[in-house]
C-alpha cells in the first residue's frame, strides 16, 4: 500500500469535506421537507375534524328538533291542536334541511370513492328549476325573499335535455340555498335559465354579503372555511358548495362566481348541451337500447 503525499492527503481531506458538507445539506433539506409535510399532515387532520365537527351539527341539529318537537305534539291537550299546523310547518323545515345535508355527505362520499358517473335521462329544465325554488319557499318567506325567474331563448323542443337529473338537482338546489343563506331580509333573488344550441347556462344573483375576491376560490373548498365576522362566507362547512362544483365539472360544465361586498354574488352555471347521438363522449356507459323514442327516457 502506498503512501499519501502531502498534497494527496490534504486533497482526499477536502474531497471528504466537501461530500460531508454535501450529505449533511441534503439532511437539513431533508429534514426541513419533513417538518413542512408533518405540519401539513396536522392541519389536515385539525381541518377534517372540524368538518366532521359541522357535519355532525348539521345532523344533529335538525334531527333534535324534530324529535323534541313530535314529542312535543304528541303531548299536546286536545284544546291545542291547532298548534300542530305551526309544529308541522317547523318540522318540515328542519326534515328539509337535514334531507339537504344527508344529500351533500352522501354525494361527498360518492366523489371520494370516485363512484360519480353520470346517470342520463331527458329532464324538463323548466320544472326542475321551478320545483327546486318551490322546495325553498318556506326559506324564501322566513327571510321575505323574492325571486324573479327568467328563462331564455326556451321553447317546447330544447326544454327538455340530456342531462342527469340527480346531480342537477343538487347542483342548483345548493347554489340556490348558498343565495338565501347570505342574502339580506326583504331583498331578492336573480334566477336566469338560457339555453343555446351548445349551452344551458343557469345564474343565481343574491344582493347579500358578497365575497372578497381573495377568498372566492376557498368557498369552493369543503376542508376550509371563512370565519370573521365580517366576510363569513362558510358558516359550516361549505360542503354544498364543493358538491355543486365536483358535479359541474362531472358534466364538463364551468362555475363563474362574480362578487363585491356588501353588494351580493352571482353564481353562473354553464353545461354544454349533451346530443344523444355524442353521449358517448360524456364518458357515461350507456347503451344505445337505452334510449326509447316513445318515453324519452334512459333507464
Amino acid at each position: 500500500m502506498s503512501k499519501l503525499t502531502d498534497k494527496e492527503l490534504i486533497q482526499e481531506l477536502e474531497n471528504r469535506f466537501t461530500e460531508n458538507e454535501k450529505a449533511l445539506s441534503e439532511l437539513q433539506k431533508l429534514t426541513e421537507e419533513l417538518k413542512e409535510v408533518n405540519v401539513k399532515l396536522e392541519e389536515s387532520e385539525a381541518i377534517k375534524t372540524h368538518f366532521l365537527s359541522h357535519i355532525r351539527n348539521e345532523i344533529i341539529n335538525p334531527l333534535s328538533s324534530i324529535i323534541g318537537i313530535s314529542k312535543n305534539i304528541s303531548q299536546l291537550p286536545k284544546d291545542k291542536l291547532y298548534k300542530i299546523i305551526n309544529f308541522s310547518e317547523i318540522i318540515h323545515n328542519e326534515a328539509f334541511e337535514l334531507d339537504q345535508q344527508l344529500r351533500n355527505i352522501f354525494a361527498a362520499a360518492e366523489i371520494e370513492a370516485g363512484d360519480t358517473n353520470p346517470d342520463f335521462s331527458f329532464i324538463n329544465i323548466e320544472e326542475l328549476i321551478n320545483e327546486e325554488i318551490e322546495n325553498y319557499q318556506s326559506k324564501l318567506i322566513e327571510k321575505k325573499l323574492k325571486t324573479e325567474l327568467k328563462f331564455e331563448n326556451f321553447t317546447a323542443q330544447n326544454n327538455r335535455q340530456l342531462s342527469d337529473e340527480a346531480k342537477l338537482r343538487l347542483i342548483f338546489s345548493n347554489i340556490l340555498r348558498n343565495a338565501i343563506k347570505f342574502s339580506k331580509e326583504y331583498n331578492r333573488i336573480v334566477i336566469k335559465i338560457s339555453i343555446s344550441n351548445s349551452e344551458l347556462s343557469m345564474s343565481v344573483q343574491d344582493f347579500g354579503i358578497g365575497i372578497s375576491k381573495e377568498y372566492i376560490s376557498v368557498i369552493f373548498d369543503r376542508f376550509k372555511k371563512i370565519d370573521n365576522s365580517i366576510n363569513s362566507i362558510n358558516r359550516g362547512h361549505g360542503l354544498g358548495l364543493s358538491i355543486a362544483l365536483a358535479y359541474v365539472n362531472l358534466l364538463n360544465g364551468k362555475i363563474k362566481v362574480e362578487s363585491e361586498l356588501d353588494k351580493g354574488a352571482t353564481f353562473t352555471i354553464t353545461l354544454p348541451i349533451i346530443q344523444k347521438e355524442n353521449i358517448e363522449s360524456t364518458n357515461a356507459i350507456l347503451d344505445e337500447f337505452l334510449f326509447d323514442d316513445e318515453t324519452e327516457e334512459i333507464f
